[in-house]
C-alpha cells in the first residue's frame, strides 16, 4: 500500500501558520490523516505552534535546497558527459561511453585492430621510431613512450620479455619492429580475452582500465580522454576493415 503524503503535508504547515489552539487542532487532524493516529504527544494548548511552523517551513525549504543542487548536478555531469563524447546513465546516474558498434572482431582481425592503434598513437610522429613526449604526471611520470603503439618505458622490459622472448631496453625496442609488434598484439588479444570485447581491450591499452570503467574515472592523457581516444580508434578501425572488403578506398 502506498500513501501520498505531499498533501497531508501542506494542510499541516498551513494549519502550523495559522497558529493558536485552532491551528493545533488542523494540525492534529492532518497528522491523523496521514495515519499517524490521532493523538498529538502534548495537550494542544501546551504547542507552540510558531516554533512548529518554523520547523516544518525550514524542512520543506532545505528539500528545496537538496532538490536545486540535484539539478545543479545533474546538468553539470550531463554537460561534462557531452564533452568527453558520452552519456548519462538514466538508471545509474553514471557517466557511460557512447556505444558505437564496430564490426564483429575476432583473432583474424587483429592486424585491423593494430592498424589503428598505430594510426592513433603515431601516425606522422614517426611510427616504429616515434618517441613520445616526457610524461608530467600520474604512474608513468618521467617515462616517455616508444614505437609504433607508444609502449610506455616501465613496460618495454618485461613485456618484451614475456611476449618477444628477449628482455628489450628502450632503444632496442625502437629498432625492432617485429617486437613492437609481438607486444603489441598479445597485450590486446589477453584483454580481449579477459574482457570479451576489443573496445575494452583497447582501452586497457590507453588508460590500464575497462571503458566503462575508464570513462566514468575520466581517464585521459595529456592530450585527449578515453572517449575520444576510442572514437578515433573506432573511425580507424572502420576505415581499415571496410577497405579490406574492397569498400571505402
Amino acid at each position: 500500500m502506498s500513501f501520498n503524503y505531499q498533501p497531508n503535508y501542506m494542510q499541516l504547515v498551513k494549519a502550523l501558520q495559522s497558529g493558536g489552539i485552532e491551528g493545533a487542532s488542523q494540525a492534529k487532524q492532518a497528522r491523523a490523516t496521514r495515519g499517524l493516529g490521532g493523538k498529538l504527544p502534548l495537550d494542544i494548548k501546551q504547542i507552540d505552534t510558531e516554533s512548529l511552523s518554523e520547523q516544518m517551513l525550514s524542512y520543506f525549504s532545505d528539500i528545496d535546497e537538496q532538490n536545486k543542487r540535484a539539478r545543479e548536478e545533474n546538468k553539470a555531469k550531463a554537460e561534462a558527459a557531452e564533452k568527453a563524447n558520452a552519456e548519462v546513465d538514466p538508471v545509474t546516474g553514471e557517466i557511460e561511453p557512447k556505444t558505437t558498434a564496430v564490426a564483429d572482431f575476432d583473432e583474424s582481425m587483429i592486424d585491423l585492430a593494430l592498424g589503428a592503434l598505430s594510426d592513433v598513437e603515431s601516425r606522422g610522429s614517426g611510427g616504429y621510431e616515434a618517441i613520445g613526449p616526457v610524461v608530467t604526471k600520474g604512474m608513468y611520470k618521467g617515462q616517455r613512450a616508444y614505437g609504433n603503439y607508444q609502449v610506455m618505458e616501465g613496460n618495454i622490459g618485461p613485456w618484451t620479455e614475456k611476449y618477444y622472448g628477449e628482455r628489450l631496453t628502450p632503444e632496442q625496442f625502437l629498432k625492432n619492429p617485429q617486437a613492437q609488434d609481438a607486444v603489441a598484439e598479445n597485450v590486446i588479444l589477453a584483454n580481449w580475452e579477459k574482457y570479451g570485447n576489443i573496445e575494452d581491450a583497447v582501452s586497457v591499452w590507453f588508460t590500464g582500465r575497462p571503458l566503462k570503467k575508464a570513462t566514468s574515472l575520466g581517464a585521459a592523457d595529456q592530450n585527449i580522454g578515453v572517449p575520444e581516444y576510442l572514437n578515433r580508434w573506432r573511425t580507424n578501425y572502420t576505415k581499415r576493415y571496410n577497405e579490406s572488403l574492397g569498400e571505402g578506398k
